[in-house]
């Protein structure tokens, strides 16, 4: 079995993401057509972004000075007591925004809280939202979620937040 590099997964997800948004605006394709494309560009773009921060969570837990809680976090689990009061590890997802802001915190000179005053923040709170209501959806979703404009919003905040964090975080040669 052949495996594939998480750097380049990244970059087929991406691609993907761009794929679906030159289909939305071709005539041959309509209504649900067209969601289709939406959602997918939307979902591929996060997935993107996910992995990326993913890639670097795996590097950053090999790190020297990392707290047991920190490197608890980079794996993605949680410590809690049992009921004989040991302290025993689980999973725990942690919201995509959490985990940048703790990369951001750990492993680079930016302030979360001047990172949190940036248009970058603010978009990727916008995009994470919109993952979540099509990942998650409640009782119905807005057809405003479902256009053009809200996935190449969705894109074009992952390409940056991965250039940044890249050169934030890992100060290497953007993998995009």
């Amino acid at each position: 079995m052949k495996h594939i590099i998480l750097s380049d997964y990244i970059k087929v997800l991406l691609n993907s993401a761009d794929w679906y948004l030159e289909r939305i605006n071709n005539k041959d394709y309509e209504g649900i057509d067209k969601e289709a494309f939406v959602v997918s560009a939307i979902i591929n773009s996060w997935s993107a972004l996910e992995a990326f921060i993913n890639y670097i969570a795996s590097v950053a837990k090999y790190a020297n000075r990392l707290s047991q809680h920190e490197r608890t976090f980079l794996n993605e689990m949680k410590l809690r007591i049992d009921d004989n009061g040991q302290f025993i590890e689980c999973r725990e997802y942690y919201p995509t925004a959490t985990k940048i802001l703790f990369l951001l915190n750990r492993f680079s000179s930016i302030s979360s809280k001047n990172f949190k005053q940036t248009k970058l923040w603010e978009n990727i709170r916008i995009s994470e939202d919109l993952r979540n209501n099509l990942i998650h959806p409640k009782e119905s979703l807005s057809s405003a979620l479902l256009n053009k404009g809200k996935a190449k919003l969705v894109n074009d905040t992952v390409k940056e937040a991965i250039k940044y964090l890249n050169s934030k975080t890992l100060k290497a040669k953007s993998i995009i």
